[in-house]
């Protein structure tokens, strides 16, 4: 009787301490975490005004996604060329970095680039929340096609704080490509007043795809 006894004692015991044990593993393991991850949001704005330096000269920049822009240029002629402004904001919640800018080229009607009779130019700006205008560097060079624009605001971009430290937007910054103010009237675009009459009324076409990424991505 008493060993049954003593059994019993045990076992109550051994229960006890099991559910002890396991309230205690449970709590420890049950309780709440809420994750909230942020999104990656590049907007586009363009500037109009920028794009009305030469009054025959016709130029509209336009979104085509968040990562693609078209610029069209029609009506160009010798001595001529157009502005170009336009902002690519992070209107998402977390910081971004820059990663990558392509060109292509949609429509040269009288073959411009390859004939040497166009000059491009381009200011990089970060403009930062408070509308301070932040360009680390200070010269303007003349380019001799697009692939050199696009040489040029790639290498910038990834070495914008230094040697490979690319720039980073925080939300609410902008990039803003915009026409060179050290340069004459502020061209993007310029054709050599040289050109001849064959390039009377010409149009060039390009879109730009530039590519952000997640600043903390790997």
């Amino acid at each position: 009787m008493k060993k049954s006894r003593f059994i019993s004692i045990v076992l109550v015991m051994v229960f006890l301490i099991i559910g002890a044990g396991y309230a205690y593993w449970t709590d420890t393991v049950t309780f709440g975490t809420t994750v909230k991850t942020g999104n990656v949001d590049i907007a586009f704005e363009s500037d109009p005004q920028m794009e009305d330096l030469d009054e025959y000269v016709e130029t509209k920049v336009t979104a085509i996604d968040n990562n693609n822009v078209n610029i069209k240029i029609d009506k160009l002629y010798p001595g001529g060329g157009d502005g170009v402004s336009f902002r690519l904001v992070n209107s998402g919640t977390i910081p971004v970095v820059f990663d990558n800018v392509n060109v292509s080229t949609i429509n040269d009607d009288k073959s411009m680039i390859s004939n040497n009779v166009l000059t491009f130019s381009v200011e990089l700006c970060k403009v930062k929340n408070n509308g301070e205008y932040i360009n680390p560097f200070k010269n303007s060079p003349i380019l001799y096609n697009l692939d050199q624009v696009c040489n040029l605001i790639n290498y910038r971009l990834r070495n914008w704080n230094g040697q490979n430290n690319p720039l980073i937007l925080n939300p609410g910054e902008a990039l803003e490509i915009r026409n060179p103010e050290a340069l004459q009237a502020g061209y993007f675009v310029s054709m050599s007043p040289n050109a001849g009459d064959q390039y009377e009324n010409a149009t060039l076409s390009f879109n730009l795809n530039f590519q952000f990424k997640q600043w903390n991505a790997q």
